[in-house]
């Protein structure tokens, strides 16, 4: 996903030690599917469905609890990990 969506990213990373790169890639990948999710909705009708949905996924993951779809468990993951409030 990294590769793909942000070259420039992927190689900043290289900055991180190899923990913190995984979590920097991980924390990207919530944040691409977020924009895809919003960028790919046909109409506005949609797009603000799928914006309440990530508003209320989000700080779900955010607050701790585990998650089903594995972008938002691995948000969780980082969250937790970094202490990222």
């Amino acid at each position: 996903v990294i590769r793909e969506g942000s070259k420039s990213f992927a190689f900043a990373s290289l900055l991180f030690g190899p923990r913190e790169r995984v979590a920097a890639h991980l924390l990207y990948v919530w944040c691409r599917h977020c924009d895809d999710e919003i960028d790919a909705a046909p109409d506005r009708s949609t797009r603000l469905g799928r914006l309440a949905e990530l508003e209320r996924r989000s700080p779900s993951a955010l607050a701790g609890e585990a998650q089903t779809e594995p972008v938002f468990e691995a948000f969780r993951i980082v969250c937790a990990r970094y202490r990222i409030p």
